[in-house]
């Protein structure tokens, strides 16, 4: 069977390509030990009320540090607007 020289070229390109895609995931998972998050962290939208964050913004843990806790809605974060005093520390919840 017959390829033409530039469809070779190609092919071998595309052939490089996912080789190096596929090495360069291998060794992101076998040799830096990269995982998937886990859905430790999940909430039941519907019990939102009754978690830490029914009450969403800023709050002052003392000694210029700051937790701000935000609730991320499908367009749009509740509080909206945060304002921290400059050099102070921040923490998202």
């Amino acid at each position: 069977m017959h390829i033409d020289v530039l469809e070779r070229y190609w092919l071998i390109a595309v052939g490089v390509t996912l080789g190096t895609f596929t090495a360069a995931l291998l060794a992101g998972i076998f040799i830096f030990g990269l995982r998937t998050p886990s859905p430790v962290g999940r909430i039941d939208p519907t019990m939102i009320d009754q978690t830490e964050f029914a009450e969403t913004g800023l709050r002052d843990m003392g000694n210029n540090r700051y937790e701000v806790y935000m609730l991320a809605q499908m367009w749009s974060f509740r509080p909206s607007e945060i304002t921290v005093p400059a050099g102070a520390e921040v923490t998202f919840l």
